[in-house]
């Protein structure tokens, strides 16, 4: 019972480890400008590389701020 119950415990705790990385991933500033260049390939009608250039420089600021870059 005892190692049924440790199991799960790393089990638990692979998953949370792998939980944190995902979100260090999605706060990367490579995965943000691809998301911002998504979004403006999808809104290109509505002027969405113009708005593309703006979301570009909130996101280096942003990251500039934190350290990041």
């Amino acid at each position: 019972m005892k190692d049924k119950f440790d199991k799960q415990n790393t089990n638990i705790s692979i998953l949370e480890n792998k939980y944190q990385e995902a979100l260090n991933t999605k706060n990367h500033l490579s995965y943000k400008l691809g998301a911002a260049l998504i979004k403006a390939n999808k809104n290109w009608y509505k002027g969405g590389y113009v708005k593309f250039i703006f979301e570009v420089m909130r996101i280096k600021k942003e990251h500039r701020n934190r350290g990041q870059i």
